[in-house]
C-alpha cells in the first residue's frame, strides 16, 4: 500500500457512490486554464429544489499509472442520471491546480446550475497536469448538487516520474589523494534512465578538473524506459579541496540532465582544523589549550618535517611536536591566563622545503577574553 501525498482535501464533502467500478483514460490531453473551483453564486444545492435522482458514476477512482513529468493527461469521471428528475451540479472543486475540472452532458460541454435531464449521460472531464511532482500525486473533485448522495468526492492519482533517473542519484567520489590522481584519474560509473532514447548533445556546465565519457552501452528496460550510461572521471586539474558542483548538459529530448557530484580531493597534508583555530570565549585568568594537526594523507609515503611561524600577540603560546615521524604533527597552542580582556588573534603559517611540492598553509587563530563572572 502506497501512503499518498494528496494535494489537498474538502474536509465538508462525503465519499458516496452506487458504483465501485474503476476506469482511467490515459489519453494524452492539452492544456486548459486551471480552475481550482468552478461554482456559480446564483444557486446552490442548498436552496435549490431536492431532487430524487442520483448520479450513477461508472468509477469512484481513476488511476492514471505512470507518468512523466511536464505530461497532461485528460480525465473522465462518466455518469448516469438515475431517476426521471433532473440534477443540478451547482459546484465543482479539485483540490490542488494539478487538476482542472468541468462538467460534459450527452457529449457537449454543460454549464453548472443547468438541470441535467433523467436518464441523462455525462462525464466530470478535466486535465490532470503531472508539472513537476514527483512519485505519488493523488487529487480529489469535489461535486455538490441537489441530487441524492451528494456531495460526492472522485479520487484520481499517479505516479510522477522524472524525464531523467540517475543511479546513483548523485556522484560521491569521498576522500581522493591529490597526488593519486596525477597518475591516474577517479572514475565513477553512472546509469541515465531516461524517458525516451536520449543524446547528450553539449555540455553547458563541466567544470575544470571533470572529464566525462559516454559509454557504448545501451538498452531499454522492462518498464519501456531507456538505459545509457556515462563515466564521470575527476582528475589532478581540479586541485585539492572540497568538490560539491553539479554538470549540466543539453540533450535530445529538449531537456536539460543535471548530475550533482561531490568529495573532497586532499593533498599530501591534511590540517585539522583546515583554516580556523577558536578557543571561543574565555574567562579571564584562565589557561586554555588548543592544538592543529599536520598530517600526511598518504600510507606510503613521508613527509619532511614542516617549518611553523606563528605571527600574533604574545598571549598565545605554541610548540611544534612531532607525534609520528614523517606522518603526524602537532602544534599546541595555549592562551595565557593572564591575556587581557578583549580579542586576540593571530596566524600560524606551516611550510615545507622547496621540491616537495606542498603549497604554504594558513591556519587563523582566535579568542575572545571576557571578564570572568
Amino acid at each position: 500500500m502506497l501512503a499518498l501525498a494528496s494535494c489537498g482535501s474538502d474536509s465538508e464533502a462525503g465519499t458516496t457512490s452506487n458504483s465501485n467500478s474503476t476506469g482511467a483514460d490515459t489519453g494524452q490531453g492539452t492544456s486548459r486554464p486551471t480552475t481550482l473551483e468552478t461554482t456559480s453564486t446564483l444557486t446552490s444545492d442548498e436552496t435549490s429544489q431536492p431532487s430524487t435522482s442520483e448520479l450513477n458514476f461508472e468509477y469512484l477512482d481513476l488511476d492514471l499509472g505512470e507518468l512523466f513529468q511536464e505530461t497532461n493527461v485528460d480525465i473522465s469521471f462518466p455518469f448516469v442520471v438515475k431517476g426521471d428528475d433532473p440534477i443540478t451540479i451547482s459546484h465543482l472543486k479539485a483540490s490542488c491546480g494539478c487538476t482542472d475540472v468541468g462538467l460534459s452532458v450527452e457529449g457537449q460541454e454543460w454549464p453548472l446550475n443547468t438541470p441535467i435531464p433523467g436518464g441523462s449521460k455525462g462525464a466530470i472531464v478535466g486535465t490532470f497536469t503531472s508539472a513537476q511532482y514527483q512519485n505519488v500525486k493523488a487529487s480529489t473533485i469535489t461535486i455538490r448538487g441537489n441530487g441524492l448522495k451528494l456531495p460526492a468526492v472522485l479520487n484520481l492519482q499517479a505516479f510522477i516520474r522524472r524525464h531523467f533517473e540517475l543511479s546513483p542519484s548523485a556522484v560521491r567520489f569521498g576522500q581522493v589523494s591529490a597526488r593519486s590522481l596525477a597518475t591516474s584519474p577517479y572514475t565513477k560509473k553512472v546509469k541515465i534512465m531516461s524517458s525516451e532514447e536520449m543524446e547528450i548533445k553539449a555540455w553547458k556546465r563541466l567544470p575544470s578538473g571533470i572529464d566525462v565519457k559516454v559509454l557504448d552501452e545501451r538498452e531499454v528496460a522492462e518498464d519501456g524506459r531507456h538505459v545509457s550510461w556515462i563515466e564521470i572521471s575527476i582528475n589532478e586539474q581540479h586541485g585539492a579541496g572540497m568538490v560539491s558542483q553539479s554538470l549540466l548538459a543539453s540533450t535530445s529530448v529538449g531537456r536539460d540532465l543535471e548530475i550533482h557530484i561531490n568529495g573532497n580531493i586532499v593533498g599530501p597534508v591534511r590540517y585539522a582544523p583546515q583554516d580556523f583555530l577558536k578557543f571561543g570565549a574565555v574567562n579571564q585568568g584562565m589557561a586554555i589549550k588548543r592544538v592543529v594537526k599536520i598530517i600526511s594523507t598518504s600510507g606510503e609515503e613521508t613527509l619532511p618535517t614542516p617549518t611553523v611561524d606563528f605571527i600574533g600577540p604574545d598571549v598565545f603560546e605554541w610548540k611544534l611536536q612531532e607525534k609520528e615521524p614523517g606522518r603526524e604533527w602537532a602544534v599546541r597552542f595555549t592562551l595565557s591566563s593572564e591575556a587581557a580582556i578583549g580579542r586576540h588573534g593571530g596566524k600560524l603559517k606551516i611550510s615545507f622545503p622547496e621540491g616537495t611540492g606542498i603549497t604554504p598553509h594558513e591556519v587563523k587563530v582566535s579568542a575572545l577574553v571576557r571578564k570572568a563572572p
